[in-house]
């Protein structure tokens, strides 16, 4: 999995003005759906993503599972500050701005870690005297 820009940025205004922005597209879910899983592979999870390419009906159970999977990711990966999880129904523009914004910064958060982590060789570990 790659992992794919979150979008949370959406307004009042996408939604009332009908933008691209303001409807929540399969794009949208698969976004979601990859990122999470993405970070679930990062973190030794299991997630497994539905495929939204087909536009198949969306169901209770696939929100409640994409809720489930952040919980989990969070859980994992504790980041302060994270803004709460959204409660079902996710049915306005705001909770999928949440849901992608906590993707976001937890990614961003375990990118940041990656990149900061030393590695253990001689450079660091005794390689000019005693320790």
């Amino acid at each position: 999995m790659v992992w794919i820009a979150p979008v949370f940025d959406r307004t009042e205004e996408d939604v009332r003005d009908r933008t691209p922005k303001g409807y929540l597209k399969y794009e949208d879910l698969n976004r979601i759906e990859q990122n999470l899983s993405y970070l679930a592979m990062k973190l030794g999870l299991d997630y497994a993503t539905k495929d939204w390419s087909g536009r198949p009906l969306i169901f209770k159970t696939d929100l409640t599972k994409i809720l489930d999977g952040l919980t989990a990711i969070r859980n994992r990966w504790p980041v302060p500050n994270l803004p709460e999880n959204p409660r079902f129904p996710v049915n306005d523009y705001e909770k999928v701005n949440q849901i992608e914004k906590i993707e976001y910064l937890i990614g961003n958060n375990i990118m940041a870690s990656g990149e900061a982590q030393m590695r253990c060789g001689e450079m660091f570990a005794g390689e000019s005297g005693v320790i």
